[in-house]
């Protein structure tokens, strides 16, 4: 069954949607992000006998927290179809917001470089996973190191199109941070493709 994941109108939705422009952000290459998720959004959903003993993909992952942040990292996961299991991490996070309203990639300034990563772990069933993707991002500022512990739900389907296999997935969660132990929800995608 393939899902949809409706996500909001710039960052993760814009990203990681088909909905963008040429540039660059110094973080992302968006050429590549357009082409993987071109590619991503026409491929189909992998019968199950096609799919290999294991893979590894590579590609792009975006959250974004329902207000005017969002983070952008590299995604990288593995795929073991024998052992029914899933594997990854993200990282080299930037975050983004915009001055003011959001129409594109563009209108979107680089605020930070976060550190650390965010693990994925999980696994498969037919042409389907899920799983959970979680860790520590920390952020510099004013000489002072603050944290967020993010722990987000990984939704998403193996695809299938000429140039081999892509991982699709929803994400929804939250994020908890040292001085706010409420946190605050957060949402994303993340495509990846051997």
């Amino acid at each position: 069954m393939r899902k949809t994941f409706a996500l909001g109108a710039l960052g993760a939705a814009t990203l990681l949607s088909g909905c963008l422009s040429s540039g660059s952000n110094d973080r992302v290459d968006l050429e590549k992000v357009e082409s993987l998720v071109d590619r991503a959004n026409e491929a189909s959903v992998a019968a199950v006998e096609d799919l290999p003993s294991n893979a590894s993909m590579t590609g792009y992952v975006a959250l974004s927290d329902y207000e005017d942040n969002e983070f952008i990292g590299d995604m990288s996961m593995n795929a073991d179809f024998a052992g029914s299991t899933i594997s990854g991490t993200a990282s080299n996070f930037g975050q983004f917001k915009c001055d003011t309203e959001c129409e594109d990639i563009d209108d979107l300034e680089r605020v930070a470089d976060l550190g650390g990563s965010l693990e994925l772990t999980g696994g498969i069933s037919g042409s389907e996973f899920d799983g959970s993707l979680g860790g520590d991002l920390t952020r510099r500022e004013g000489g002072e190191t603050g944290t967020a512990t993010l722990a987000l739900d990984v939704e998403g389907d193996f695809l299938m199109d000429d140039a081999g296999l892509i991982a699709d997935a929803g994400l929804e969660g939250s994020a908890t941070f040292d001085d706010e132990p409420d946190g605050i929800d957060l949402y994303g995608r993340f495509i990846v493709a051997e």
